[in-house]
């Protein structure tokens, strides 16, 4: 709890500051550390009650996300409000998807080996852009080459699955113009 509290500290600091781009590295991390501190918040409550029986959760039910999640999204939103640009960096993690097993008949969740980005599952909502980056070796240079691909796009359709060599900022910022 102490760290999301650090954090948002430093990130309100940060929309009141001159700086025009701020970055979380990583919104995975920032998201798990959003959902972990309510969670800590929600045991104290219980443990604060003194109820007889009353078990403290040991994770966060799905249904108690509302919280978490506004908290979350009033950091995207927070930075478009100050006209910040919001550089979130993510981990990436499976895609899964139900599908019918028929030898148990039953529908499982199984990974379709598709990676997405991990975190708050609406950020894409909140995004004016997202680029998947990747590093590739050329077998002939010997080097490790950095690709970004252009997933999202809320600024202009034209680019939405565009794939730059070595991206930057500059870079990214004249395929949108």
């Amino acid at each position: 709890k102490d760290v999301w509290y650090s954090f948002i500290q430093d990130f309100v600091e940060a929309l009141e500051s001159d700086a025009p781009t701020l970055v979380i590295d990583t919104g995975t991390q920032a998201w798990a550390c959003d959902r972990q501190a309510f969670l800590q918040e929600w045991q104290e409550n219980i443990e604060a009650t003194g109820l007889p029986g009353k078990r403290i959760p040991e994770s966060l039910p799905q249904i108690m996300y509302t919280q978490p999640n506004d908290r979350y999204k009033a950091l995207l939103y927070g930075a478009k409000a100050k006209k910040k640009n919001l550089v979130i960096v993510h981990y990436e993690t499976d895609e899964y998807e139900l599908k019918f097993n028929a030898k148990t008949g039953e529908k499982e969740s199984v990974a379709t080996g598709r990676p997405k980005f991990d975190g708050f599952s609406r950020t894409p909502t909140a995004a004016d852009i997202m680029l998947r980056t990747t590093r590739k070796y050329d077998p002939k240079t010997r080097e490790s080459i950095g690709h970004g691909e252009i997933t999202l796009c809320g600024l202009t359709v034209k680019v939405q699955g565009l794939l730059l060599e070595n991206p930057t900022w500059n870079s990214i910022m004249v395929q949108i113009a």
